[in-house]
């Protein structure tokens, strides 16, 4: 039996008495892993089909664990390259340049084709995956036996899901990845890299902004914390520089289930601040190239609002290592009790360990 199960697109809709299912609408489509008793069930869209002014990454809609919902969207929608000062470079010396995350490219897949959707048990490769720090790698083909595909490619392993695409836009290259463990955590993963360009060996940072929509007890329930557990009662932004390295926390106050955003382990503090929280109703924040960055949010109050989380992280690459590709990304980990037996909690409240090497993010082998 298929440890994946993958259907077209079309709004799917539970039968009565029935666990509710994710309401995929096209051209997002229903995921289940595994097939039997799934534990993620989700609606996936394609990064060409994303919205807003430059997309919205691959997108992931009405996430489901162990049939409890957990997200409403998870997006991408903010990738930039800030290049710093450098009089050899005039054309980038000091320039931010926004990028956009809905042109799809191709990367090396050995399996099942529907429709730019494919399901394969081999790892997929990706620009990411061929980088070498001193030069271009190219585009796919690289010389192994498989086909190069865009869309995206969904991996099943024994205890993960994992989603790969890959886009571009001038001389920057993204691997856009999403992995759902059996266990709860979902790492979010973004890798970076420009292309044989001049600009690329001006010394610069990779910025990516995700946007996590939470809907863990319904509208208007959700409460957003620090490392202390007291929820925040105005929007705003929060940094690593005064909240510390633990993350913050989302959790429902009446299940007590919940999420906590960990930064990933290669993340650069972001000042003024990584997170920002604001309500569902308010307009996106400006993109990482403006000049107010997170822009200043007045300090609606939280209570009885749908909060949202954004998080920015960013990376340099150096004029030593022009083509590495930089990996970026934070871990979401569940807290509470999710249907897991007792010994496979990660956390019971969210904070309670001092460990950071059990619950910090880990970065893809390279």
């Amino acid at each position: 039996m298929r440890p994946l199960l993958l259907l077209a697109s079309f709004l799917l809709v539970p039968a009565a008495g029935a666990q509710p299912l994710p309401e995929c609408h096209p051209p997002a489509r229903y995921v289940a892993w595994p097939e039997a008793d799934p534990v993620w069930q989700l609606c996936i869209q394609r990064p060409k089909d994303g919205g807003g002014a430059t997309g919205s990454g691959l997108e992931l809609q009405q996430v489901f664990f162990r049939g409890r919902p957990v997200l409403a969207r998870a997006q991408t929608p903010d990738l930039a390259v800030r290049h710093l000062e450098d009089p050899e470079s005039p054309l980038c010396s000091g320039r931010c340049f926004t990028t956009w995350s809905r042109q799809e490219l191709a990367f090396g897949i050995d399996g099942e084709r529907s429709q730019g959707w494919f399901e394969t048990a081999r790892p997929v490769v990706t620009t990411c995956d061929r980088a070498r720090p001193q030069s271009f790698a190219g585009n796919c083909p690289w010389g192994e036996p498989w086909a190069c595909q865009s869309g995206v490619a969904l991996e099943a392993g024994a205890d993960r899901l994992q989603l790969t695409s890959e886009v571009g836009a001038g001389w920057s290259r993204y691997t856009l990845r999403w992995v759902l463990h059996r266990d709860g955590r979902i790492e979010a993963l973004v890798g970076a890299l420009s292309e044989g360009r001049s600009c690329a060996r001006t010394p610069h940072h990779h910025e990516v902004t995700w946007r996590f929509d939470f809907d863990l007890g319904g509208l208007r329930r959700d409460e957003v914390s620090g490392p202390d557990g007291l929820p925040y009662r105005t929007a705003g932004r929060r940094s690593r520089q005064l909240d510390g390295d633990a993350g913050w926390q989302i959790r429902d106050p009446k299940s007590g289930r919940g999420y906590r955003l960990v930064p990933g382990a290669a993340d650069l503090p972001f000042p003024p601040g990584e997170l920002l929280v604001t309500t569902y109703g308010d307009p996106a924040p400006a993109g990482s190239c403006a000049e107010e960055g997170f822009g200043d949010v007045v300090g609606r109050a939280l209570a009885g609002e749908d909060p949202v989380l954004w998080y920015r992280a960013r990376a340099f690459v150096d004029s030593d290592a022009p083509y590495r590709c930089a990996w970026l990304g934070p871990t979401l980990l569940p807290t509470g009790h999710w249907g897991q037996a007792a010994d496979q909690l990660l956390f019971a409240d969210g904070f309670e360990s001092g460990d950071t090497s059990a619950w910090s993010a880990r970065q893809p082998a390279p």
